[in-house]
C-alpha cells in the first residue's frame, strides 16, 4: 500500500486551506466548493495496475477474424469512418482497423502534454509540488473545475495533472502545456518512440480555430470572449453571437458558415495521430518504458480516474471493470483510449476513433468494438495459458 500520487497533493492543498483559515483568509464559495472536490478522496490505495513483460514481438491475434467481422458489421451501419487498434501485451497480440490513419484526439491530445510533464519531472526540470497561476489568460470553456477558482490562485502541478485528465479541464491543459512548451511535448514524443503525432496546439487555438474558419478576425478573441461563444448553445444562437462579437450586422454569418468553420479547421491537420502510435503509446506505458517505471505506474493509476465519458469504452463493459482511459471529443468527432483490466487480471488496449458520426452513434460504435474485444480477449485467456 502507498499513498496515491494525487492524494499527496491533495493533502498539500488541504494544509494550505487549513493555514488560510487560521491566518483569517477567506475564500469564495465557488472556489471552497472547488477545494472540496479536489479534496474528496480516495485516500491510501494500492495501484490496481502492474507493468508487463514486453513480448519479444507482436503476431496478429488469433481472434483477429472474429474482431474483423464485427468491424465489418458496425461499418456497414456508420455512417462515417472509424479506427480501432487492440493490443494484448501478456500474449503478444495485436489487432488493427484503419490503425494507420491519422485520427483528430481533441482531448484525447492531453496524454502527449501528460507525458511531457512526467518527462520534466524526471528530468528535474519541474516538481509536482510547483504551482502555476489561473489568470484572467487562463480561462477557458470545458474547465469544469478551475472556471469556478478565483484569478489569481495558485494550483499545484499535481493538481493541474489530475484537473487535466480525469476532468479533462482545458484551463488545467492549456495552464500545463503553456508551461512545459509545444515544442517540447512534440520532440518529447519522438523520443519516446511515438511517431506520426501532427503539429499540436492548445485547447484555446482549437476553439479559435473553428471561429477563424469563418472570419480570421477571431484570431483576436480574448479567452473571455471565446467562452462566451462556447458557453452558448449551437447553432444559430452560437452564430448570432459570434457575428456580435465580431461586430459584424445580423445574419452576415449563418449555420452553415460555421460549420464550413469547423471542417476548415479539421483539414488544417492539427492535433492528429495514427492508431497505431496510441496503441505504441498505451504498450510502452504498460511495460514501464514510457518515460520511466515509476512514471508509467502513476500514468496508469492517473488515467484510471478518468470521470469523463462512460458511453464509450466503458459502456457495455461489466460494471465494475477496471479502465484506465482518457476521452475525447468534438464536433462529429469522438475517441476512448486506453487500458482494459481482463478478468484474470491481464490488460488490454483498446483504442477507438469515430469521425462523421452524430455524438450517440459515435459512442455506442465505441462501446461495441470495446466489448468485442474484451470477450475475445477473454475468451482467448480462459482457455490459453501466456506465450511470449
Amino acid at each position: 500500500m502507498r499513498v496515491h500520487l494525487f492524494e499527496r497533493a491533495r493533502r498539500r492543498l488541504r494544509s494550505k486551506v487549513q493555514a488560510r483559515s487560521r491566518r483569517g483568509a477567506t475564500l469564495v464559495a465557488s472556489s471552497v466548493l472547488v477545494l472540496s472536490l479536489l479534496l474528496g478522496g480516495q485516500g491510501v490505495l494500492a495501484n490496481p495496475w502492474s507493468l508487463r513483460r514486453e513480448p519479444s514481438r507482436f503476431v496478429t491475434a488469433p481472434w483477429a477474424q472474429a474482431m474483423k467481422e464485427t468491424v465489418e458489421t458496425l461499418g456497414r451501419r456508420f455512417p462515417g469512418r472509424f479506427g480501432i487498434v487492440v493490443s494484448d501485451v501478456d500474449r503478444g497480440f495485436r489487432y488493427g482497423h484503419n490503425e494507420d490513419r491519422a485520427f483528430y484526439l481533441a482531448s484525447a491530445v492531453k496524454l502527449a502534454f501528460m507525458i511531457e510533464v512526467f518527462r520534466q519531472r524526471e528530468r528535474g526540470h519541474l516538481r509536482f509540488e510547483d504551482t502555476l497561476t489561473y489568470g484572467p489568460e487562463d480561462i477557458r470553456d470545458g474547465s469544469p473545475r478551475l472556471h469556478d477558482v478565483a484569478e489569481g490562485s495558485k494550483v499545484t502541478i499535481a493538481e493541474l495533472l489530475d484537473l487535466m485528465i480525469r476532468s479533462s479541464d482545458n484551463a488545467a491543459s492549456d495552464l500545463l502545456s503553456r508551461h512545459v512548451g509545444l515544442e517540447n511535448i512534440e520532440r518529447g514524443l519522438r523520443d519516446e518512440g511515438l511517431k506520426g503525432f501532427s503539429r499540436l496546439t492548445y485547447m484555446i487555438d482549437v476553439r479559435r480555430g473553428v471561429y477563424r474558419g469563418v472570419d480570421v478576425r477571431a484570431d483576436d478573441f480574448t479567452p473571455f470572449e471565446v467562452r462566451a461563444l462556447r458557453w452558448t448553445p449551437v447553432w444559430e444562437p452560437q452564430v448570432a453571437k459570434l457575428n456580435e462579437t465580431l461586430g459584424v450586422p445580423e445574419g452576415t454569418y449563418t449555420k452553415a458558415d460555421l460549420l464550413l468553420g469547423y471542417d476548415r479547421f479539421f483539414a488544417t491537420g492539427v492535433n492528429r495521430a495514427p492508431l497505431r502510435s496510441i496503441g505504441r503509446l498505451f504498450e510502452r506505458m504498460l511495460t514501464g518504458k514510457l518515460v520511466s517505471r515509476k512514471a508509467s505506474l502513476e500514468m496508469l493509476e492517473l488515467l484510471t480516474g478518468a470521470r469523463t465519458s462512460t458511453a464509450r469504452i466503458l459502456g457495455r463493459l461489466p460494471p465494475g471493470t477496471l479502465v484506465a482511459h482518457k476521452t475525447g471529443s468534438q464536433w462529429q468527432h469522438l475517441c476512448d483510449m486506453g487500458v482494459i483490466q481482463l478478468p484474470d487480471k491481464s490488460p488490454l488496449i483498446v483504442a477507438a476513433c469515430a469521425e462523421k458520426g452524430e455524438p450517440d452513434p459515435s459512442e455506442r460504435l465505441v462501446a461495441r468494438l470495446a466489448r468485442r474485444a474484451y470477450d475475445l480477449a477473454s475468451q482467448d485467456h480462459a482457455k490459453t495459458s501466456p506465450h511470449h
